[in-house]
């Protein structure tokens, strides 16, 4: 299944700055109309609300069809969150994040800087029928405490036969100073008890309910802190002369014991710290074509490897 990716580089690109609205204007130029040579996602806008500067999009036929819904009145971030059904702005359910795991919705950074800035971010949305759903990267401005938001949104690769539940929804919280707080690859928490920004659908039972998401990255530091990518074996790596990377697998907690659902879709994390320059693209041993993005929270700079071809 087709993948497309779309940046602020490309000819007619939205523009998203630290303004209302902007946020909903690039999803609609991305996920619904397409601009320039780039074809739409194919994703549906089903309900959208001008004075609020709010909107639902529903995912593309043949993935879960789940909802995204998107609150962008505030200058400097959106909130988000993903529901399994809606009929309208307050007619939905079984939304996730839930109210009880996280009042409100995750946030989207467009710019924390100041309520009047008006420099246009780099972002950078890759999307992939196959699984409806897409990254979303942005850079909140290139300074040592700003971080680089990265979210993903849509359905993921599942190890169960038959999963009906198999979605995410993962971006940011917040933090004193409007500033994001948790990237959702930082290695700080344990299976156990996983950082807040990435929520399923439903577990594997596939009762009502959504959960946290721990991920599990395979790494080579000394201790499992940090953001992915960061740190690690010396690069090319001293053994095999060549990169090292793996899955970012997600997990579920039962009864203490953390079982492996599946795996995000299209992304490596590298073992090593920073091996590539950003924006570099490598072909691996399955002819799969991958872009590194960087990522940055606190004084932490790390990296992953998104796919721009098809995703497996």
């Amino acid at each position: 299944m087709p993948t497309t990716v779309y940046a602020n580089s490309d000819p007619l690109s939205p523009v998203l700055t630290a303004e209302s609205g902007k946020l909903i204007k690039l999803f609609d130029k991305c996920l619904v109309d397409g601009f320039g040579s780039k074809s739409a996602a194919g994703w549906q806008k089903v309900f959208y609300d001008a004075v609020e500067n709010k909107a639902v999009y529903k995912q593309p036929l043949g993935s879960n069809e789940f909802y995204l819904h998107i609150f962008d009145n505030d200058p400097l971030f959106a909130r988000v969150f993903m529901s399994e059904e809606c009929s309208g702005f307050d007619d939905i359910a079984n939304k996730f994040p839930s109210e009880s795991n996280f009042s409100g919705g995750l946030y989207i950074y467009k710019s924390y800087k100041s309520t009047s800035n008006s420099d246009p971010a780099n972002w950078k949305i890759i999307h992939n029928s196959k699984y409806g759903g897409f990254y979303l990267w942005v850079d909140t401005y290139d300074s040592i405490d700003n971080n680089v938001c990265f979210s993903y949104f849509g359905d993921f690769k599942t190890y169960l036969p038959t999963d009906s539940f198999n979605s995410i929804c993962a971006a940011q919280k917040i933090k004193a100073g409007n500033k994001p707080d948790q990237n959702i690859f930082l290695y700080s928490g344990t299976l156990a008890s996983p950082k807040d920004g990435s929520y399923c659908a439903r577990r594997y039972t596939q009762a009502q309910g959504d959960f946290k998401v721990p991920f599990l990255i395979q790494s080579l530091k000394s201790s499992n802190t940090g953001l992915a990518g960061s740190k690690g074996a010396s690069y090319p790596d001293p053994i095999t002369g060549g990169l090292l990377y793996s899955d970012i697998k997600i997990t579920e907690i039962e009864d203490g014991t953390p079982l492996l659902r599946g795996e995000l879709p299209g992304i490596l994390a590298p073992m090593h710290d920073k091996p590539l320059s950003n924006f570099d693209t490598f072909e691996t041993q399955e002819q799969d074509t991958y872009i590194a993005l960087p990522l940055r929270a606190y004084n932490d700079t790390g990296q992953v490897f998104v796919c721009i071809s098809e995703w497996g």
